[in-house]
């Protein structure tokens, strides 16, 4: 296998999967920074960002068809955790090639950066569907969205940034999943809020300066705190408001509770959720749920009446993404309500391409100032514990006066000398930034000199 050691790793799998976890922890500040590594929203397809335009979606890799199905992964994942197999590089076999082989739906799917605000990726995800309809070569009857963990509430905000809006797209929605998604709040970002405030009550800096470092989480993740309530709505309302532009930005307000709380009463709405434990362990499935979301934030009592839901004992969090059952459910929900076929203008698939990855200069760029921005705040911290700590002795000996003058200078010369050593520490961070640099430019030059010498094919030639 290309790209592998001896031990069939591939590293180029390892790094997107990794990247794919430092956007969930971390992705507002990346894109804060302005930094290569913060992922944009778009449709990617063999690990490959789909163009949406007319001539690049006729060349798609699957039949272009009436009925789509649009899959959103969750908080930290990549478009792969759908696949059955979590291979290093897998046959691409998930829900949505399944229904398509089936039905006839033609498969698309997201990848985010799932360390935004739930609500800016909902409003970026209507957008991006705007754009898929604009682009695609061929009338659609039907979309289906399946949406895991935060994907399943980045399409409710979605669904009610497009009902306010009347953009066209949601008319064509006609069913949505919700897999394992935390609509009433996960319990384990609770615990890291709850540990943060408790640290900021701490008396001493050198403890309490530590809750920085917990609230340095993501707001995706800290947005998981309570899911989405309707105050969530509200301020999504408030925004569509504000950002109606013209007379063709008609801003509706929706008249049913479903509609306002991202249930457009006009979709069928189906709730799916699981358990680490068996059906007796009733206990542990109360307490853990699914290991990160509890049963009733994945079957909440906000749902539109009469909502189809299914749990699962025995199927923990991500295993629910791919789990056979699961999908045995979906298409069984799907065969209900069925609008009949698929209409498909391309008859034939076409084959999976194959594409040698290479290191992208500006993952190196961004990589380096990733690592050398957490090195600096790393040393804002230890200077901060350290000059704390060191200070606290002296600080008590200054209120004796035989020893105020002598600890008052111990104290200066100590700071002074600190201060010499975090400086000079930091300036060396900022030289590795500016060689990381470097170096991305080198690599860059050398992509593009090698592009400029094909071989020449002196057979032909002559």
């Amino acid at each position: 296998m290309a790209n592998s050691d001896d031990k069939g790793v591939n590293w180029q799998h390892a790094g997107r999967v990794g990247l794919s976890a430092i956007n969930g922890i971390f992705g507002d500040y990346l894109q804060r920074q302005g930094n290569p590594l913060a992922t944009k929203m778009g449709f990617y397809v063999h690990r490959e960002r789909v163009e949406l335009s007319n001539q690049a979606l006729t060349e798609y890799p699957y039949p272009i068809s009436s009925k789509l199905v649009v899959m959103l992964h969750g908080l930290t994942n990549l478009e792969t955790i759908w696949n059955i197999s979590q291979e290093a590089d897998p046959v691409e076999d998930n829900f949505a090639t399944r229904l398509h082989y089936r039905s006839g739906y033609t498969p698309f799917y997201i990848r985010y950066n799932s360390g935004l605000e739930i609500k800016e990726n909902g409003l970026s995800f209507s957008q991006a569907m705007t754009d898929l309809l604009a682009a695609y070569p061929q009338p659609v009857d039907e979309i289906v969205l399946i949406g895991f963990s935060m994907g399943g509430l980045i399409i409710r905000h979605a669904l009610h940034d497009a009902s306010i809006m009347h953009k066209s797209w949601v008319k064509k929605v006609k069913q949505t999943f919700y897999i394992g998604s935390p609509h009433e709040g996960a319990p384990l970002e609770k615990f890291g809020t709850l540990t943060s405030s408790v640290l900021r009550q701490m008396p001493r800096d050198y403890i309490s300066h530590w809750a920085d470092w917990v609230d340095l989480r993501s707001r995706g993740i800290k947005d998981l705190r309570h899911g989405l309530l309707a105050d969530e709505f509200s301020r999504t309302q408030s925004y569509a408001r504000n950002h109606a532009l013209s007379d063709d930005d008609c801003v509706h307000v929706p008249e049913s509770v479903e509609a306002a709380y991202g249930f457009p009463p006009q979709i069928k709405h189906h709730f799916i959720s699981g358990s680490v434990g068996k059906e007796h362990q009733e206990v542990m499935n109360f307490l853990v749920g699914d290991s990160l979301v509890r049963t009733p934030s994945a079957l909440p009592e906000g749902a539109p009446a009469g909502s189809p839901v299914a749990h699962f004992f025995g199927i923990p969090h991500l295993k629910l993404a791919s789990a056979e059952p699961v999908y045995q459910q979906i298409d069984a929900w799907l065969e209900e309500e069925s609008t009949g076929p698929a209409r498909s203008y391309a008859p034939v698939l076409k084959p999976k391409s194959k594409t040698a990855g290479r290191v992208k200069a500006e993952h190196i760029v961004g990589t380096m100032q990733a690592l050398t921005a957490g090195f600096d705040e790393l040393l804002k911290s230890v200077k901060l514990v350290h000059m704390s700590i060191a200070d606290e002795p002296l600080s008590i000996l200054e209120k004796i006066p035989v020893t105020k003058h002598t600890s008052k200078a111990v104290k200066e010369i100590h700071h002074g000398i600190a201060n010499v050593i975090y400086d000079s520490l930091k300036v060396g961070s900022q030289a590795l930034r500016t060689s990381s640099q470097v170096v991305a430019d080198v690599l860059a030059a050398d992509i593009s000199s090698a592009k400029d010498k094909a071989p020449v094919d002196l057979k032909k030639d002559s």
